[in-house]
Formats: structure tokens, sequence, C-alpha cells
């Protein structure tokens, strides 16, 4: 949910992706469903006012991923200057590194003792739909803006059906898997970039707490084409405290 973008073991290596494949053509009632249940899921976050009032969000934890190197963990800090710009920096005690991820809106870079290493155009793609799908950006927008949803039924997240939206966001399909009972969104699918190529993602979040008057995720575990690929526990998220902007920058 606050990782927006490829992999964090190596960014900038792999091709760009096919398109995920299209969602069902929408019937009236699917599309109206859908967005009673994502109004619900809006006001289960803190309200659209809330949530557009938030413009910054830092957290710290630490994470735990299968990389091409093996299994590593590491330290995190995470930094969003919202709409468009985040910043992850990571501590790899495995490799004796501090590794930095940065996306300034319209371009991107990796940050290694070596020094900055610019990411290609289309991995640069993946941080901006990477954004778009971060939980408080994707709630502000499919409310203020004509984004199509629609409702495809029910599906078993974690031992307990969750109601299920399909949205199409960048030409891409997103799926969205929501609690009945809290409206939490606990699961996400959609197509990423991994490490060698497109996968199938899935996100799951879970341990939400009060952050600023909205509903922040506190752990978020990652699968990829079905295996589990990454787990982020975060000990602090905070909201609307000073972020430096120069931070964003080379």
């Amino acid at each position: 949910d606050l990782t927006p973008g490829p992999s964090p073991a190596r960014r900038g290596e792999t091709n760009p992706q096919p398109p995920a494949e299209p969602l069902p053509q929408a019937s009236e009632a699917d599309t109206a469903k859908a967005k009673q249940i994502l109004a619900d899921v809006t006001q289960a976050y803190g309200g659209l006012e809330k949530l557009k009032a938030v413009k910054t969000v830092s957290a710290k934890g630490r994470i735990s991923a299968e990389t091409p190197m093996g299994p590593m963990d590491m330290t995190l800090k995470q930094s969003s200057l919202l709409p468009n710009k985040w910043r992850s920096d990571m501590n790899i005690p495995q490799a004796g590194m501090d590794v930095s991820y940065i996306f300034n809106g319209q371009s991107g870079w990796m940050v290694t003792p070596q020094g900055p290493q610019p990411f290609p155009e289309f991995v640069v793609e993946e941080f901006r739909k990477g954004m778009a799908r971060e939980t408080i950006q994707l709630l502000v927008n499919l409310s203020v803006n004509q984004i199509p949803v629609q409702y495809l039924g029910t599906e078993e997240v974690n031992g307990k059906l969750a109601d299920v939206i399909g949205v199409n966001l960048f030409e891409d399909a997103l799926k969205l898997f929501i609690d009945p009972e809290t409206r939490y969104i606990v699961k996400k699918a959609y197509r990423a970039l991994g490490d060698e190529g497109p996968v199938d993602e899935e996100e799951f979040t879970d341990d939400y707490r009060e952050v600023g008057g909205i509903k922040m995720g506190y752990h978020v575990v990652t699968h990829r084409n079905g295996k589990p690929y990454a787990d982020i526990t975060f000990s602090e998220i905070m909201v609307n405290v000073a972020v430096d902007a120069s931070m964003f920058e080379k």
C-alpha cells in the first residue's frame, strides 16, 4: 500500500510488461453497486474530505523480501508527497549498504554507494501506476473522477468472503477486495513488473489503525504469481508531517 513501483531488489533490469486482460463489460447494476461500495470504503477510511487533506505520508518499518540474491531483511523509511512523489530508503545488513529509490513524478532513480542510477521510462511508468494504486490517492480519484468501476462478485481472502471491485486504471485491470464488515481494502490484485518480467501481484493489507483521522494498514504482504514475495511491518506511520521536497531531487 505504501510501496509503489517495481521490485525493491532490482528495479530497472526487466522488460516492459504486456497489458493486463481488460475487465468484462459492466452492467449498469454492477457499476452502481461498485460505486456504492466504494463510497462506503471511502467513509470507512475517514471520509473524502479527510483523505483529500492528506498531503504527506511518512512511515518506518521492516521488510522481508525474496530477491534474486536470496531472502533479505531490511529496515525501511518511506516518504510520500502526494499526489506523485515517493521515496524509500532501505538499509540492507546482508549487503552492508544503504539503497534509496526515488520518484519525483516525472523520473526516478536508485541511489547506491556507487551513486545515482536513473530508471528507464518503462520503470518510471510502473512508479506512476504504483502511486495511483496507493489507497489514499486511489480513493480520492475514484470519488472525484469518472474512473470506470464494476462489481465482480465475491471471493475468499484469508478464509473470509470479500466483495470484489474492478477498476479500469491506466487501462489496467485493478481488483479491490473489500471486507464486507469493516469496508477496508484487504487485498489488491494487478499486473506488476517483477525481477524477470511481468507478474500477477497480490497485495494483502491488515492491522488497520487510525492515523490523523484516517485508517492506515500497518502490515502489508505481497505475493507474486501466487508465491510470497515481501512482508512489510510498519512501526510508525504519520500523515501531514513536514517532508522536505528536496529529498525527491537529485
